[in-house]
């Protein structure tokens, strides 16, 4: 036996919600750049010839201004350890040498 509609209900109906879920794959992101590249790079007229020796001129400059700061960063840590260590041995001489020259004038 049906009971009956008494809040009316039947005439309400649940809601739908548009809501697409977005997925971002990294990888084929990657993948679509690097396939657009090389489509340019196969490109044979004169437009993708300047291209490719302007984005070339452009990597060589970045690896240089790359490899100029790795020097300088090597430099600076150089230049700390040898502070470090002569600090290291002044305070050395400064303690031990006195003790030394009196056992070697013995």
């Amino acid at each position: 036996m049906k009971l009956p509609n008494i809040l009316g209900r039947s005439k309400l109906k649940s809601r739908k919600f548009d809501y697409q879920p977005r997925f971002y794959d990294e990888k084929k992101e990657e993948r679509e750049l690097r396939e657009k590249e090389k489509a340019r790079q196969n490109d044979k007229s004169v437009e993708g010839s300047k291209r490719r020796i302007s984005q070339s001129f452009q990597q060589s400059k970045d690896r240089a201004a790359h490899r100029k700061a790795m020097s300088r960063q090597t430099n600076m840590r150089v230049i700390g350890i040898v502070f470090i260590l002569l600090v290291v041995f002044y305070f050395f001489i400064k303690e031990f040498l006195p003790l030394l020259l009196d056992k070697l004038s013995i």
